[in-house]
């Protein structure tokens, strides 16, 4: 969202990603760890994701103002 008091989308998109663990055959803190680092994994693919979309806006937006 722009930042002009009505509030102007200048882009929109989405971003997913899956990922998975299994904890059937582990102990709780080895279960929690591994939950931990699938949050990170799907936190940085997410980010990721937005960081290309954003890149390729502002790219064609570039291209098409200059």
């Amino acid at each position: 969202m722009a930042q002009d008091p009505g509030r102007t989308t200048l882009t929109a998109g989405y971003a997913k990603a899956v990922d998975a663990y299994n904890i059937f055959d582990t102990q709780y803190f080895a279960a929690d760890l591994e939950n931990d680092a699938v949050q990170r994994r799907l936190a940085t693919a997410l980010a990721e994701q937005i960081t290309l979309q954003l890149a390729t806006y502002f790219r064609k937006r570039a291209a098409t103002s200059g």
